[in-house]
């Protein structure tokens, strides 16, 4: 259990707290009001976060060129890594990279090669700013994932870990695309990843679920990123309701299975991070 790595929780939820509009860009924050951001990364750190990871998540080219701001790649991207770092003190700092938002061809006009450029040119920034590894999260389609992993991977030889998302249907738990969460989590660390596992979309309880069928095969190569529940719709603003002591619990049931690393994605907080630290540390005594 000393080897298991607490990550930080949400940015996005936590930047529209102080004030981002909803659908407004949290990476352009970095540049627009910079001392939030290092602000959010500080408490995640103060929490018991051992990893921090930067506000980067939109800052690929094609993401970028859909808002018209695509001439800011490395000044947003060298900044996210900065603030991370500056909030970090002893925590690690991982440059986080998301989709690219757009569908790749056949079913879509994206190719591939498009892609992979422009998870390139994000991956070279970030290791340039001195990030300590790559944290490639929310991926629904698995080919794109691979497709960011091996960008990174042609970047630099910083560790890499990759993490797709998953619905839990009738039959179990799918990607969007139909994949199943245990060989596409092979795949990926067959081809490069050094850690694989599942962010995002689920709540704790059912990211426990999926943690027991993955981690007696993937072992501390799996790391889990749930969000604090269900999103709920609340006038403008969509709002998550599971209390940091029940993602506690929860995660607590996760860590007994011994992955690589937990922590939190869309609507946890410090409180959330900082009663997942707690947890653990009581398992350790």
């Amino acid at each position: 259990m000393s080897d298991l790595l607490v990550l930080d929780g949400a940015m996005g939820t936590e930047l529209i707290a102080r004030g981002l509009s909803p659908g407004g860009s949290p990476d352009m924050w970095n540049l627009k009001r910079p001392k939030e951001v290092r602000d959010v990364h500080a408490s995640y750190a103060e929490a018991g976060a051992q990893v921090l990871t930067t506000n980067s998540f939109g800052s690929n080219a094609i993401r970028l060129k859909a808002s018209g701001a695509h001439g800011l790649i490395d000044r947003l991207n060298r900044a996210a890594a900065r603030l991370a770092r500056e909030a970090s003190g002893d925590c690690m700092v991982a440059g986080d990279i998301g989709p690219t938002g757009e569908i790749l061809a056949p079913l879509g006009k994206l190719s591939l090669d498009e892609t992979r450029a422009a998870f390139r040119a994000q991956a070279r920034e970030l290791a340039a700013a001195g990030v300590d590894l790559f944290i490639v999260e929310t991926f629904f389609n698995l080919q794109e994932a691979r497709c960011a992993l091996e960008a990174v991977r042609e970047v630099c030889s910083l560790p890499v870990w990759v993490s797709l998302t998953f619905r839990r249907t009738a039959r179990g738990f799918f990607t969007v695309y139909g994949d199943r969460p245990l060989p596409a989590l092979t795949m990926l660390l067959e081809g490069g990843a050094d850690k694989a596992g599942a962010n995002c979309t689920l709540a704790s309880a059912d990211m426990a679920d999926l943690a027991t069928e993955l981690v007696p095969d993937l072992g501390a190569h799996a790391f889990f990123q749930p969000n604090a529940g269900e999103p709920q719709v609340d006038g403008s603003r969509l709002v998550y309701r599971e209390t940091p002591a029940h993602f506690a619990r929860e995660m607590a049931r996760i860590a007994a299975l011994e992955p690589g690393a937990v922590g939190g994605c869309c609507g946890t907080t410090p409180d959330h991070i900082r009663a997942l630290a707690g947890a653990l540390e009581r398992r350790m005594k």
